[in-house]
């Protein structure tokens, strides 16, 4: 996978999109959340050792097989937990994955469109995003979160769940951290 910057036709920078496929894997504390377009996901690097799609519950691990695709922790997708948002991988569905299935979900570049909420104010071209548990992007609300997207386009004051415009993401490094004031 490359992942440089590659300059375009133009003048400018033009982020290259990474995709990749993963399985949607239910877990003990989420069993059977489908993933619709534009949801953040996480992906799930404690699942170690497991083939793909499989379900964890306490103690006993139950493996869905999938076949010799060579899966690893890198290919299940979960919902994002607190401690994910602020150190792990995190993508943006590109097409709606139902529990146990495969489906594309963007881990860096430019999303058209993905869930966001704004508990407080607009959410306006360069605002800064951050994660959060219910798969959303959010405006920065706290010191110390990991911003992982800038907005592209305007979403007007969306107090509940909405599906939003264009954002620059980058689930893998983000783009620093909210230092606040």
């Amino acid at each position: 996978m490359i992942t440089s910057p590659i300059g375009g036709p133009g003048i400018g920078y033009f982020p290259p999109n990474i995709d990749v496929v993963v399985y949607n894997r239910s877990t003990a504390t989420a069993p059977g959340v489908a993933f619709a377009i534009g949801d953040v996901v996480q992906l799930d690097l404690t699942d170690v050792g497991q083939t793909a799609g499989a379900s964890t519950t306490g103690a006993t691990t139950v493996n869905t097989p999938y076949g010799a695709e060579g899966a690893t922790a890198f290919s299940n997708a979960v919902e994002p937990t607190a401690a994910g948002i602020k150190a792990g991988i995190l993508g943006v569905c590109l097409e709606p994955i139902a529990v146990g299935s495969k489906g594309r979900i963007r881990l860096q570049g430019i999303v058209d469109s993905v869930f966001v909420i704004a508990a407080s104010g607009s959410v306006a071209p360069g605002a800064p995003l951050v994660a959060t548990t219910a798969k959303n992007l959010d405006l920065v609300l706290a010191v110390n979160e990991r911003i992982i997207g800038i907005a592209l386009s305007s979403t007007a004051t969306p107090t509940t769940r909405t599906l939003g415009g264009a954002v620059l993401f980058n689930g893998i490094t983000g783009f620093g951290m909210e230092g606040g004031s």
